[in-house]
């Protein structure tokens, strides 16, 4: 994710084809809860939830986010949406954000990123004639929604840890039972990807979110040099949560299915089953160890 990493902070996403996830989540409504910052704007504008609360553990991404939501709620177009992100002389963007709380520290942090985050939008506005009905920043309705969510403050960023029990997480699970909504769509970017094994307190976390049979898990997932574009997937939520309860499933590899790229041009969207969890991950020694160490993480007592 170095295109949108400002030092070691992912301000902005690399994901070109977002639209892929947000095809398969249209409509589903509930609470969302993701990660990351701007390609969340992009899924909630589809999905159309009642609540999204937009969870990170890095405190430039969560700025970059109530910035967002500042802008947003004070846009009348996608246009001004963009151009906020300019910090003309004027002062106008800093006096927005100031007016929607953020301290001196998150402004900062926003004027310093702003010209990758502005950049990334025009890049995503330059390309939303592929999929209109997917872009906010094309679609007026769509964008309208958006707005609407974040004046009522229903667009909600949180620092979150995912791997610490008791914390956030659990809070925003909570929040949504307490509104009686439904986690329609959970979406972790390729975070799966930066975890050697499933920690237990992440597979407790996803199993605290409330779901249905509609909700889903909406996931990316590195290709290395194999393609320019990252791999997409998608999983039901309860078969996500029953899965983590397996020790053999020990990372995202036995979740996601990696087929090969015929073309580097290649763009993978990839579901994956409903049926029981894999028996193993990978069938090396190490593959085995590891499941092992999971097997006896998973039976102490917490």
């Amino acid at each position: 994710m170095s295109k949108g990493c400002f030092g070691t902070h992912y301000v902005v996403s690399n994901e070109r084809n977002i639209d892929l996830l947000a095809v398969h989540a249209a409509g589903l409504g509930g609470a969302y809860v993701g990660v990351g910052t701007d390609q969340n704007l992009f899924l909630i504008a589809s999905i159309r939830p009642s609540l999204a609360l937009l969870t990170d553990y890095d405190t430039w991404a969560v700025a970059v986010n109530k910035a967002h939501v500042a802008f947003l709620a004070k846009a009348e177009t996608p246009r001004d949406f963009v151009r906020a992100w300019n910090f003309g002389r004027d002062g106008t963007s800093v006096e927005t954000l100031r007016q929607a709380g953020l301290n001196g520290t998150d402004v900062a942090i926003v004027r310093r990123v702003a010209p990758l985050v502005r950049s990334r939008l025009i890049r995503a506005a330059a390309r939303a004639k592929k999929t209109p009905a997917m872009n906010f920043l094309a679609n007026l309705d769509a964008f309208q929604f958006l707005k609407s969510l974040a004046t009522q403050g229903r667009i909600v960023p949180v620092r979150a840890n995912w791997i610490l029990r008791h914390g956030a997480v659990e809070a925003a699970a909570k929040c949504a039972k307490d509104q009686g909504l439904t986690v329609r769509a959970l979406y972790l970017s390729n975070a799966e990807d930066y975890w050697k094994t499933y920690p237990p307190e992440l597979r407790d976390n996803v199993g605290l979110l409330p779901a249905d049979a509609q909700s889903v898990v909406l996931r990316t997932q590195a290709t290395g040099k194999a393609s320019p574009d990252l791999r997409y997937n998608v999983q039901h939520l309860r078969v996500f949560a029953e899965w983590l309860r397996a020790p053999s499933v020990v990372n995202n590899r036995c979740v996601v299915h990696r087929p090969p790229y015929a073309d580097p041009r290649e763009v993978q969207l990839t579901w994956t089953n409903d049926g029981p969890p894999p028996a193993h991950c990978r069938g090396d020694a190490r593959g085995a160890v590891l499941a092992r160490r999971l097997e006896k993480t998973l039976e102490k007592p917490r």
